[in-house]
């Protein structure tokens, strides 16, 4: 069987259409215009025609009392007689001899296509016992009802589905052999072809021992002498395969459609002339179009290099099975968008699209590695601005160690050798961390160490630094420091502390907290920041400076670290040098957590006062 698009209004007329030509024991064809678009093999070998033949043909070549026949199928007017069974003598072409036919022509009125069934027998053979043993041997349903619906025939296949003999049929209404809901869809059909006049096609369902099944039913009336409708016949072919098969066609491409849609990269296929075939819904955010607007676009007009067309012919002309590489897709009015992307090519399975091009936006991958550069930087800087040895003063082994939890740490720790014989150990926590925290640290180690070492009081200096932050500081963010001032040679200490607590552990195994003297440090301006009284000091005192990044430290058990743990982990190993107690409270940490990531920045000092010798 040949068949042309020209005359098919929709997909599924034409697999109607096709299913009809291909099950059909006659020679029938689709008639358009007076052109064969469509013809199954028996109308081909009727007349003489070949496969190789062109699909558009002349009815009338084939046919010449063609326009015979159309006057009588006609002759009712443009609204009538739109279906008849005529006999006559044509001459078909091809030298083969005249002969007696039965013509069957139906047209369908909503595009003007006919349907034309041919039915040839020599002279010498009674037509109609020809006509119904064909009839009893197709694998349609044929029937033929007079106008109160009674069955005045039905054909072997009837019999055989519904499981009613052909003489017991007649006289019998589709109310008699079939569900009441059935057999008044069955009626309402027939009344509408009775009283138009005209060929009705229409889906049924009928039962089956299986089950219901689908039909598609051509009913089309037929006409007394004087030209008024006398019965109505059918002829039904059982669809439910086609049916089943286009509702799982369906459901794949359906299924299908949704992995596509949920896909973050753009996916587009396009066929061998460079146009869209499809596009998911990531491709449609990309170029800033609608998936659907896309169909049926040059894919080219949106990729901006002549890279890309090259790079698309060669895949879809076969001279590479793909290639990737990155570009800058158009989207309207905005800025190009940076893309990375893969054109393959798809094994020729006699389908339109031909390549699938796989493309995936670049400016959030660019936008972070560009922070991640930033970041970088920040640590480098900022590492460099960590002491880089702790001072050497005899009498004292003093350390200090900074874990970021990003790349930027907004912890900061400082050691300061001031006049006078005197050490400063600073430590102090800018709220969050990263590259902002980490800012905010640096201008606060500038600040500090300026005024500290030009010799300002450290009450004073505290006070000078809180004005500065008040202005500097990003909206709520705050900094809390412990600033201790030790004099080496008598080994007394006073500090400042900012909403920041200190811890001392004393020879003989005591605690003491060295608590805040101050609230938080950039919150609001004109405050005051109380020094404490003088702390003396002995050998065999380890002072204990952390961040809340340690106490705050979460086990999977949602268990807090603490100040306890802390201070008995260094207790324990007070004899250690200061470096190393250092290291192993932050792998302490570490341990305690387990998988769970580092949440806060974490910074430790110690400080041990030694034997004078």
């Amino acid at each position: 069987m040949r068949r042309t698009d020209a005359g098919v209004a929709s997909r599924t007329k034409a697999e109607t259409t096709d299913s009809m030509l291909c099950h059909s024991p006659f020679a029938t064809a689709q008639i358009d215009k007076g052109m064969v678009t469509a013809a199954n093999d028996r109308f081909l070998w009727l007349f003489g025609l070949s496969v190789e033949d062109p699909a558009n043909v002349s009815i009338e070549t084939l046919l010449p009392e063609w326009r015979q026949l159309l006057a009588g199928l006609t002759s009712g007017g443009a609204a009538s007689a739109v279906n008849e069974l005529l006999q006559w003598t044509c001459m078909c072409p091809r030298g083969r001899p005249a002969q007696q036919c039965l013509a069957h022509l139906s047209m369908d009125v909503s595009d003007e296509s006919m349907l034309l069934t041919v039915i040839d027998a020599p002279e010498d053979l009674d037509t109609s016992n020809m006509f119904r043993e064909i009839i009893d041997k197709t694998s349609a349903v044929v029937y033929l009802k007079d106008l109160a619906g009674r069955y005045q025939f039905v054909n072997r296949q009837f019999e055989e589905l519904f499981g009613v003999q052909r003489q017991s049929a007649v006289g019998l209404t589709d109310f008699d052999l079939f569900p009441d809901a059935m057999a008044r869809d069955f009626r309402l059909n027939d009344e509408q072809v009775a009283m138009s006049g005209l060929p009705l096609n229409t889906e049924e369902v009928a039962p089956h021992p299986d089950g219901l099944h689908t039909y598609m039913s051509v009913k089309f009336p037929l006409r007394g002498p004087n030209d008024s409708v006398v019965a109505v016949a059918g002829i039904s072919t059982d669809i439910t395969e086609l049916e089943r098969a286009n509702r799982e066609t369906r459901r794949l491409r359906d299924e299908l459609q949704l992995v596509l849609d949920s896909v973050k990269d753009g996916l587009i296929g396009v066929d061998c002339r460079g146009a869209i075939t499809f596009a998911n819904r990531a491709a449609g955010g990309i170029l800033r179009e609608p998936a659907a607007r896309l169909l049926g676009g040059r894919l080219t007009s949106s990729f901006g290099s002549q890279g890309f067309s090259d790079a698309l012919q060669s895949v879809l002309t076969g001279a590479a099975n793909g290639t990737a590489s990155v570009d800058r897709v158009s989207q309207g009015l905005n800025l190009p968008l940076p893309v990375e992307y893969t054109i393959a090519a798809l094994a020729d399975t006699g389908q339109a699209t031909r390549a699938v091009v796989t493309f995936r936006d670049l400016s959030e991958r660019m936008a972070r590695e560009r922070v991640e550069h930033e970041l970088l930087a920040a640590h480098a800087v900022q590492k460099s601005l960590y002491p880089h040895e702790a001072p050497l003063c005899p009498g004292w082994d003093v350390a200090g160690a900074a874990f970021p939890a990003a790349l930027a740490c907004g912890d900061y720790y400082d050691f300061l050798c001031l006049p006078g014989n005197r050490l400063a150990l600073v430590i102090g926590d800018v709220s969050g961390h990263g590259l902002g925290s980490a800012v905010s640290m640096v201008e606060t180690r500038a600040y500090l160490r300026s005024l500290l070492l030009s010799g300002v009081k450290l009450p004073e200096a505290i006070e000078c630094l809180n004005e500065f932050l008040v202005v500097d500081l990003p909206e709520a963010s705050f900094v809390t420091l412990f600033v201790a001032v030790v004099d080496l040679e008598s080994r007394e200490l006073t500090y400042v502390g900012a909403g920041h607590p200190g811890y001392c552990l004393r020879a003989d195994g005591s605690r003491a907290t060295l608590p805040s003297t101050a609230t938080v440090l950039g919150f609001s301006t004109r405050l005051t920041f109380p020094e404490s009284a003088p702390l003396k000091l002995s050998s065999g005192d380890v002072l204990v400076l952390p961040t809340d990044g340690i106490q705050e430290c979460l086990s999977e058990d949602g268990e807090f670290f603490g100040v306890d743990r802390l201070l008995g982990l260094v207790q324990a190993d007070r004899h250690r040098p200061s470096a190393e107690l250092a290291i192993s409270v932050y792998q302490a940490c570490q341990q305690f957590v387990g998988a769970r990531p580092q949440q806060d920045d974490i910074s430790l000092v110690v400080a041990r006062v030694l034997d004078q010798s």
